[in-house]
């Protein structure tokens, strides 16, 4: 059946609702639920479309093509995505953000998480505590690159203290591996692989390794 069960025309809508449920409030318990769409057994096909043909541009507090609003949320998902049966493979993904088109717009992102009020907690966070992982919690790939940046931070400037740090690589009690491996397989003529620019420097350090406890054996070195 390709026809529509339901179908609402409100073509002359302005600032309206098509179509407006309003729950319980408080009284709701977890089970409740305002819209309950159940695919069944589908292996394509889509649970929610949502298609806007014009030159989107609203950024207002009332825009977006999904907009939640949770200003009382606390410890609760204002979204949340389960998952924990089957085995993602190569090509799939809890949530997917893709563009093919020519994005020039230097502010433009696919992905923008903002924060204007918060003095500590985490902006993003990515956890994945599985026993003996060997693969990758984040992987950025950037093959046609030339004159632009993988990964970009922006610190504080003189309002950063003592104890600020714009990268903190934990190892723990490791007694292998690398905080951080730098490969280049090409014939390099460039200025470094690593290039420290610390031009304002006066009574500091530009490279620090310090070392107060263990004693260091034959074949160790700083």
């Amino acid at each position: 059946d390709t026809e529509s069960a339901l179908t609402l025309s409100t073509t002359a809508l302005t600032s309206g609702s098509a179509q407006r449920i309003t729950g319980s409030g408080a009284t709701m318990t977890t089970g409740g639920e305002l819209i309950d769409l159940v695919l069944g057994a589908n292996t394509v096909g889509a649970g929610l479309t949502i298609t806007s043909t014009g030159t989107y541009t609203g950024v207002g507090a009332a825009d977006g093509l999904i907009n939640l609003t949770a200003n009382s949320l606390t410890s609760g998902y204002a979204f949340q995505i389960p998952h924990t049966t089957s085995v993602i493979a190569t090509t799939g993904s809890l949530m997917r953000l893709s563009s093919s088109s020519v994005d020039t717009g230097t502010a433009g992102t696919l992905l923008s998480l903002a924060s204007t009020g918060s003095t500590a907690g985490t902006i993003a966070m990515i956890t994945n505590n599985t026993a003996s992982f060997t693969g990758i919690s984040q992987s950025i790939s950037m093959t046609g690159q030339t004159t632009g940046t993988g990964l970009s931070i922006t610190g504080g400037g003189a309002n950063l203290g003592a104890n600020g740090e714009l990268i903190d690589l934990q190892m723990g009690a490791a007694t292998a591996g690398n905080a951080l491996n730098i490969v280049n397989s090409g014939a390099y003529t460039g200025t470094g692989l690593i290039n420290i620019t610390a031009n304002a420097l006066t009574t500091g350090t530009a490279i620090n390794v310090p070392h107060t406890t263990s004693v260091i054996a034959n074949g160790g070195s700083l």
